[in-house]
């Protein structure tokens, strides 16, 4: 009862309590090591001793509900003042205190004892606090846990919410990189060209023949923007298939024979629209050059497809060009700079037996390969001739 009034008035005290359950075990012990000769120094010196432990009860169950001002510590300290009160009575009935007696006269001779009901009605007392108590406990373990849900709950929506705003603003941003990809690439490209065109056509400078082949690679710049721009990510081979049959003809009409090796699956690479751009305009730079200066028979193109990425070759047997000539080098600067661009590499080799251009792109390390076999002139996905035609 004392280490448990401690304990409500919030007192813990171990050296204490430790000295309370010593004194707890001397009755008892004694009692066995004389075999039961001594209970009654034992009943008498040891009982009383109970009597200080019992109003340290009452005191702290006191202190308890001087700092609570509870009902519950005000039922606490009646209940152990009553129990406390009953021990001590039972405690001058049984030994027959003359002070007792001469206070209530023939009194303990009656042999009544209060102690059993005291002790019943503090139990009931500890009972039922302890019952309250942990009713209020599961109250608040209740209220605890519904707030807990109604605050995850709004922490979901709010990241749901958040997501959501970040979602539109990576789309924002994504079609708003496109669109300055698009101008920048329009800018480089298409205008520059009309740009130094137009120019020179203001100073007269611009032959007939010469304003003819201007449009015509004004024309083939448009078609390449418009054949990468308009395919999703699985559709490069379609835009590259219809890049290579278009510059079937220009090549055949000079005498160079176009040979197509494309190993790479149609919807296993996934290449970006604007990276598909960058590819398309490197491959013409690359074309465009052998027209221009290689004076070749002939020109391979292989697009091979693996694990690790794609690599694109263009290979002639011309009489090869310096990569510092005028109009050789402004092309390769330009492939080079596209290749940075798209984060890939450009090798470029020049000699007597012809000129080798590699561009090695990252890729996807799960996409599967299916290879179309090496045919002379149009080595093309099933279907991409209608779309050629139309293009």
């Amino acid at each position: 009862m004392s280490v448990f009034a401690m304990r409500f008035a919030g007192l813990r005290r171990p050296r204490l309590e430790r000295a309370l359950f010593a004194y707890w075990l001397v009755g008892p012990l004694a009692l066995l090591a004389s075999g039961g000769r001594a209970e009654s120094l034992v009943g008498r010196l040891w009982t009383l001793g109970m009597i200080p432990i019992g109003i340290s009860v009452v005191v702290f169950i006191a202190l308890a509900w001087h700092r609570q001002r509870s009902a519950s510590a005000m039922a606490m300290l009646v209940a152990v003042a009553l129990a406390v009160a009953a021990g001590i009575h039972d405690y001058l009935v049984a030994w027959h205190v003359a002070a007792f007696d001469r206070l209530l006269p023939g009194w303990p001779g009656q042999r009544i004892f209060l102690m059993h009901y005291g002790a019943d009605l503090l139990l009931l007392v500890m009972a039922g606090l302890l019952t309250v108590r942990f009713v209020r406990s599961l109250g608040e373990v209740e209220e605890l846990n519904a707030t807990l849900e109604r605050r995850v709950a709004a922490r979901e929506a709010e990241l749901a919410e958040n997501y959501r705003r970040l979602g539109a603003l990576e789309r924002e941003r994504a079609a708003a990189d496109e669109r300055h990809r698009i101008m920048r690439d329009l800018h480089d490209g298409l205008g520059s060209r009309l740009f130094t065109s137009l120019s020179r056509a203001e100073r007269g400078s611009l032959r007939d023949g010469e304003m003819a082949d201007t449009l015509h690679a004004c024309i083939g710049e448009m078609r390449v923007a418009l054949e990468a721009l308009s395919s999703d990510e699985a559709d490069f081979a379609t835009a590259l298939g219809n890049f290579l049959f278009r510059w079937e003809g220009p090549l055949r009409e000079a005498g160079v024979r176009p040979v197509w090796n494309i190993d790479v699956a149609d919807e296993s690479h996934r290449v970006p629209p604007h990276v598909a751009l960058q590819v398309l305009r490197i491959l013409q730079e690359a074309l465009t050059n052998v027209l221009k200066h290689a004076q070749a028979s002939e020109v391979r193109v292989q697009v091979l497809g693996t694990p690790r990425g794609m690599t694109i070759r263009v290979e002639d047997d011309g009489r090869g060009v310096a990569p510092d000539a005028a109009g050789a080098g402004r092309g390769l600067q330009n492939m080079r700079t596209r290749a940075r661009r798209i984060g890939a590499s450009l090798s470029f080799e020049s000699d007597e037996k012809g000129t080798r251009l590699e561009l090695r792109m990252p890729g996807d390390e799960a996409y599967s390969v299916t290879p179309l076999p090496e045919v002379d002139g149009a080595a093309r996905p099933a279907g991409d001739a209608a779309a050629a035609r139309a293009a």
